[in-house]
């Protein structure tokens, strides 16, 4: 989704998590940026975030023009997905990286 105008992109970010998960969550700090050209008139700055659920009972509700599926996965099932296919994944990578640093500090 966009970032309205007069729109945070933390704003933004979980308005689009609403409307398309129906689910409301706490943004937290960004971790990852990168742009991407998809044609001669697109050029596209994307920001990933940390986030967490709200209230941890919400289920999730897709909305069905968004998205067809979703499925919650381990770490080690993400990553060996992504050993095998070396297309994407940098930024959800990099997002456990950090996570695992910080879980580590806190133990």
């Amino acid at each position: 989704g966009d970032i309205g105008f007069g729109e945070t992109t933390e704003e933004g970010l979980a308005r689009e998590i609403k409307e398309e998960l129906h689910i409301d969550v706490n943004i937290g700090e960004p971790f990852y940026v990168f742009t991407t050209i998809d044609s001669e008139t697109q050029h596209t700055i994307e920001i990933d975030y940390f986030a967490t659920l709200i209230d941890h009972n919400q289920d999730i509700q897709l909305n069905p023009e968004d998205h067809s599926e979703f499925r919650w996965v381990s770490q080690d099932d993400f990553l060996n997905f992504f050993k095998d296919n070396k297309s994407g994944g940098e930024s959800a990578k990099k997002g456990f990286v950090i996570l695992s640093k910080k879980n580590d500090y806190i133990r």
